[in-house]
């Protein structure tokens, strides 16, 4: 079982080919928060505003 967040899925998400050629069985749970925190950090720290 992998446990993420958005980000970490958005970031990680081609990893799912591999599991699927390699026919492995796993589990993704997905913390949701509504925000790309990484990305949301990233903007505030350059000044642009939350979108």
């Amino acid at each position: 079982m992998a446990i993420c967040g958005g980000d970490g899925f958005m970031v990680n998400s081609r990893e799912m080919e591999t599991v699927v050629r390699l026919k492995l069985d796993l589990m993704v749970l997905i913390l949701r928060d509504d925000a790309y925190g990484m990305i949301k950090l990233k903007q505030a720290n350059m000044g642009f505003d939350d979108f």
